[in-house]
């Protein structure tokens, strides 16, 4: 998407659940973007959200390089 703000998506999940027949699925898998989630709360309260596991092990790298030198953690 062009833009990936709160009304951007909101808008998709909108489109989306119409084209569903207002039928909303259980759960969504998506990454850890702040927006989607915000746009998943307004247009689809009671779905869980899931966090992609490949987006978490994707940064994992970048979020613990301070740590390369510790042994127990590697």
């Amino acid at each position: 998407m062009k833009n990936e703000d709160i009304q951007s998506f909101k808008w998709l999940f909108e489109c989306w659940l119409r084209c569903m027949g207002r039928k909303a699925p259980k759960g969504i898998l998506t990454d850890q973007c702040a927006s989607i989630q915000r746009a998943i709360e307004l247009c689809m309260p009671i779905i869980i959200p899931w966090w992609c596991i490949w987006h978490i092990i994707k940064k994992i790298p970048n979020k613990l390089n301070g740590y390369k030198g510790h042994d127990k953690i590697e």
